[in-house]
């Protein structure tokens, strides 16, 4: 009877822990189907996440409504996100837009005003140019005439020397002049007296800056200047037929004379005797005008004009 009863309780034992190891197999099994499960929605919201995109939108509802239209809301369905910016803050961004944009419009006004952007390049201009052509009868008459342009503050002191055949003599004088451009034109204004000046326009300029036509306001004379005394046209194409067809249109136009033959020296000697001589004039006049006057202001005239006097008898 002992040995049945400990057979049926060795069955026993051996049942409940098949039964133990079933739930734990069946626990196991349970768990890792829960923990796959889990897993795979992770993923699920980790790539759904991925694809969601946050678009700023500048324009209005109706805007982007019509580009969801044309797109066949492939953008909704994909889950984008739209942030409409305030329009408040975009109302304030385009006003300070506009104001800066006034501002720097009235600089750029101002900035073209004090300094002009000007066709007329004013360095290249500097230096020797030779007279070839006037429509002044006397100025014709002349020999070498030349006119430098040398650099004054922010324009020019030209100088202007020739020498007179019939006198024999060399004279100089110089005026302040400045370039200028307006509409589209340019001129040389030369300083008159009494605040005034005169506008020249410029009718022609190469871009080499080899000849330039001038037509004078004051006297309305015409004159053709070049970079070389003979009047061997150095232009091409374009520039070569406006040049030609300014001067055939300019009535009595005359050829201005260069002798390379005669010495600077020699021009030289005469253009001192010529300034001796009209300072002795001016000394002169002014002593016969108002001698008190004169020997008040400056004591010393007589010993100037005795200076004057001895260089005159050693150039002769």
């Amino acid at each position: 009877m002992c040995v049945i009863i400990v057979k049926n309780y060795i069955k026993k034992v051996i049942i409940l822990r098949k039964n133990k190891i079933i739930n734990l197999l069946i626990f196991i099994l349970i768990s890792n189907v829960l923990l796959a499960e889990n897993s795979n929605k992770k993923k699920k919201i980790s790539d759904e996440a991925v694809k969601v995109e946050i678009i700023i939108n500048k324009k209005d509802e109706s805007s982007r409504n019509d580009y969801l239209e044309e797109s066949n809301n492939e953008e909704r369905e994909a889950g984008y996100i739209y942030l409409d910016e305030d329009d408040t803050d975009v109302k304030e961004v385009k006003k300070e837009n506009k104001v800066i944009n006034k501002l720097d419009k009235f600089i750029r006004k101002i900035d073209e005003k004090v300094n002009p952007t000007l066709k007329f390049y004013v360095p290249a201009s500097y230096g020797t140019w030779y007279l070839i052509k006037t429509t002044d009868p006397q100025e014709a008459n002349f020999q070498n005439v030349r006119y430098n342009f040398a650099q004054e503050m922010n324009g020019y002191r030209i100088t202007r020397d020739y020498f007179i055949p019939a006198n024999q003599i060399w004279v100089e004088n110089n005026e302040r002049a400045w370039i200028k451009e307006e509409k589209g034109k340019v001129y040389l204004s030369i300083e008159a007296k009494l605040f005034k000046s005169f506008k020249n326009e410029i009718l022609f300029f190469d871009r080499k800056y080899k000849y330039m036509v001038i037509r004078y306001q004051d006297t309305g004379v015409v004159r053709v200047f070049s970079r070389e005394p003979d009047d061997d046209v150095d232009l091409e194409g374009n520039e070569k037929s406006e040049y030609e067809s300014i001067l055939k249109v300019i009535p009595n136009l005359k050829d201005v004379e260069y002798d390379t033959a005669l010495r600077n020296d020699e021009i030289e000697k005469s253009r001192k005797e010529y300034i001796e001589q009209e300072r002795a004039r001016l000394i002169e006049e002014e002593i016969n005008a108002d001698p008190e006057k004169f020997f008040q202001i400056d004591t010393g005239v007589k010993s100037k004009t005795k200076k004057v006097k001895e260089k005159k008898s050693k150039n002769k």
